[in-house]
């Protein structure tokens, strides 16, 4: 019997674009939807489906930055820093024996991993941000020196180079260092 093309419905295609909303790969999403790669890629790169889910992706991208707003702000309050301390002071001799006897030690420890992942996840974000204001910096510099290039080529057209290299071999010779220098 033949290989015929198997028509993906309209729920498998919506669950698709959910899915790659949410961030996973066409060889992922094929995987959980017991479809190929290549058919996933083809229903996320076709127009018409595009224009069909379009606001969908955009209602899912909201509610990601809006979750992700709402954590950084109880990441930065004041809250979520007692609410560590406090997972933190659990962890003495007092309090550790009742915590571990009614939630057990992989509570706590889950608990405070998450806080600490948090913690950590808002610190990266906030180096990234700097280094993205840096890189916007460099590009502007370098923009600059375009335009200035541009503008008045002979000023940049006059590279000397300068052929020092017998005066450095004679200097090297005469305070006893082996050849640092590339003989020709």
């Amino acid at each position: 019997m033949g290989r015929g093309r198997a028509s993906t419905s309209e729920d498998i295609i919506r669950k698709m674009f959910i899915l790659h909303a949410e961030g996973l790969t066409p060889n992922v999403i094929g995987e959980r939807l017991n479809k190929a790669p290549n058919t996933v890629r083809k229903h996320l790169a076709d127009e018409a489906n595009i224009e069909q889910y379009g606001d969908l992706m955009n209602k899912i991208e909201q509610i990601h930055k809006q979750s992700n707003l709402e954590i950084i702000d109880l990441i930065q309050s004041t809250k979520y820093s007692e609410i560590a301390n406090n997972i933190v002071g659990l962890f003495n001799k007092e309090n550790l024996q009742t915590e571990f006897s009614n939630n057990g030690i992989r509570s706590l420890i889950s608990l405070l991993g998450n806080t600490v992942d948090k913690t950590m996840s808002l610190k990266r974000y906030e180096l990234s941000k700097q280094e993205l204001a840096l890189k916007e910096r460099t590009l502007a510099l370098k923009e600059k020196e375009l335009e200035a290039r541009l503008d008045n080529p002979d000023a940049f057209s006059n590279i000397v180079i300068v052929d020092n290299t017998s005066e450095a071999a004679k200097y090297y010779k005469e305070h006893g260092i082996e050849k640092p220098y590339a003989e020709n």
